[in-house]
């Protein structure tokens, strides 16, 4: 009875948060699911009833955290914006969710290499299908004399994504609210890449935001 009242108080959702804490604090090596059970407060058996081995939670982390990207692209596209507009807006969600999210973020990024390599490469592909889209509407903006022709679409997408995943390692909540981090983000690294029509239609945008 006591296992099966400590099992009603778990979720999945529990303890992949309770994981994310753990390796974001330890690292993936510096963990156990002992640690896990002893944070929550259950005993292992509880545990293992939905997580058996620390690679499944790791798993987990990756998946919540890319679930995370992968919508808010979807709901981005499906607004129906402009080319700018758009990457505008997927440049302010992932700057958010590396905010709102930052433990998933950096535990996403520096536990990869840990995964399953199956699993690693499942990983990389859903990533590469992000990133992609992310680069097909930097050539869009670009095409339209939005975006500086200079920049190559890929490398500039990479740069600027990277910075974004960099919040996750210095945003502590505090000084600065998640909206505040992401609406400079947003407009900070857009700002080196755009033509003087570019600016114009950008300062539309934040105009419209207030």
């Amino acid at each position: 009875k006591v296992l099966t009242a400590k099992r009603e108080r778990l979720s999945r959702e529990k303890i992949v948060r309770v994981a994310t804490e753990l390796m974001d604090e330890r690292g993936y090596h510096g963990m156990n699911l002992e640690d896990v059970a002893k944070r929550l407060d259950v005993t292992r058996p509880a545990l293992y009833y939905y997580y058996s081995r620390k690679e499944q939670l790791l798993l987990a982390i990756h998946n919540n955290a890319q679930s995370h990207l992968v919508e808010a692209a979807f709901e981005i596209s499906e607004k129906k914006l402009g080319p700018l507009e758009t990457l505008y807006s997927l440049i302010h969600s992932h700057a958010t969710i590396a905010t709102n999210h930052s433990q998933i973020v950096a535990v996403m990024f520096e536990e990869e290499h840990n995964l399953d390599p199956n699993e690693r490469e499942k990983i990389r592909k859903v990533r590469t299908g992000y990133n992609q889209r992310v680069i097909d509407v930097f050539q869009q903006a670009q095409e339209l004399g939005y975006l500086i022709d200079d920049f190559d679409p890929k490398l500039a997408v990479f740069l600027v994504l990277g910075a974004c995943n960099w919040i996750a390692r210095w945003y502590k909540p505090g000084k600065w609210k998640p909206e505040d981090v992401a609406n400079s983000a947003a407009h900070i690294v857009l700002r080196g890449l755009l033509t003087e029509e570019g600016v114009l239609a950008l300062s539309e945008i934040r105009i419209a935001e207030s």
